[in-house]
């Protein structure tokens, strides 16, 4: 429940974030400012070993930590809902989240290989490639969805799996370590037939769960509402 502690310095900050996300050019240039410290400089610390050293200090001495990076996706969420985004930007963050999957995956696939054991250094949300493709994401449905309107059974579905989503969230690391638990019996399913169907049953476990804690009166009402 680390991630708690974050929320809560989140919660503390949102009096000064909101005065700052008043304000569009002044929130475009925080992030801006806050990006290459967070996910600029330590990436360029990763592939650029002979200003490792230089950067290093500078990362140091500047740094945002983490709650700057969760409280920098907190703001990023917002900034991308309201700012106008042309055609143009559309396509570099399309472009930008598919080359960043790629580096994710030949990166991942290559340390692995040379540590012989799993890396998941590159799927770490601080880092470059995760910030590129994330922005990507939101763009993708944003596109998708901002002139669509949703019928009243398709709204009915949003809403619940909003009201449930901070709960699942709380709720799906032990799902995961459960699961996780069940493939030391030994699968024998292939990983790309595995993680899908183990990701999907997490999401729906973690659903039904928030569910039926939600009908429980003080619990839903206090804590999973």
């Amino acid at each position: 429940m680390w991630f708690l502690f974050s929320l809560v310095g989140i919660y503390l900050c949102v009096p000064f974030l909101r005065k700052i996300t008043a304000d569009t050019k002044l929130t475009g240039q925080m992030l801006l400012v806050t990006a290459i410290f967070i996910f600029v400089l330590p990436f360029l610390e990763s592939v650029l070993p002979f200003v490792d050293s230089i950067l290093k200090i500078i990362n140091r001495d500047i740094g945002f930590g983490l709650l700057g990076a969760h409280a920098f996706y907190f703001v990023l969420g917002y900034y991308i809902s309201v700012v106008c985004v042309t055609q143009k930007w559309y396509a570099i963050s399309f472009l930008g989240g598919i080359v960043s999957a790629i580096y994710i995956i030949i990166g991942t696939y290559c340390l692995s290989t040379q540590a012989q054991s799993s890396i998941q250094s590159l799927y770490q949300y601080e880092t470059l490639p995760v910030l590129l493709e994330s922005i990507a994401v939101f763009l993708l449905f944003r596109k998708l969805f901002e002139q669509k309107v949703c019928s009243e059974t398709s709204g009915k579905i949003i809403k619940r799996l909003s009201l449930a989503s901070f709960g699942m969230y709380l709720v799906h690391d032990f799902f995961n370590a459960l699961f996780i638990q069940i493939g030391g019996l030994g699968w024998t399913l292939s990983y790309a037939i595995l993680i899908p169907v183990v990701s999907i049953g997490i999401f729906f476990v973690s659903f039904l769960s928030i569910e039926i804690l939600q009908r429980i009166p003080v619990l839903g009402k206090y804590i999973m509402g």
